[in-house]
């Protein structure tokens, strides 16, 4: 099969008041697919960012991170890829960030067509950003 499945989220900070966080989800299988953003800000306490992707297919699989960051904020992030035969993948993204603004964000999508749907999210707090770091990751089954 040639249906896949790509996933892009892309946060862009520039200083400690503006953000903005954006997901893309394409897909055009027959199983369905779950895909859920939850983005969370505490001051002091830091942010922390989760996107969780399962799909039941055996296609294959991009997912793509980019992080733009241009103010002093310390950032972790790991990826960490978890891949079946037809029991289905589970992809976990997880980032921390120090932050002194407060915001929620969540976004839960359900597809199960056999046409292909966009579904798009995207949050802008602040003003100004300013970019001074690109990082991606990859992952294909």
């Amino acid at each position: 099969s040639t249906v896949g499945k790509t996933v892009s989220l892309t946060s862009v900070e520039g200083s400690t008041v503006g953000k903005t966080v954006s997901l893309t989800s394409v897909e055009g299988s027959t199983v369905g697919k779950t895909v859920s953003l939850t983005s969370v800000e505490g001051s002091t306490v830091g942010k922390t960012v989760s996107l969780t992707s399962v799909e039941g297919s055996k296609v294959g699989k991009t997912v793509s991170l980019t992080s733009v960051e241009g103010s002093t904020v310390i950032k972790t992030v790991s990826l960490t890829s978890v891949e079946g035969s037809t029991v289905g993948k589970t992809v976990s993204l997880t980032s921390v960030e120090s932050s002194t603004v407060r915001k929620t964000v969540s976004l839960t999508s359900v597809e199960g067509s056999t046409v292909r749907k966009t579904v798009s999210l995207t949050s802008v707090e602040g003003s100004t950003v300013r970019p001074c770091h690109s990082q991606v990751l990859k992952v294909q089954q």
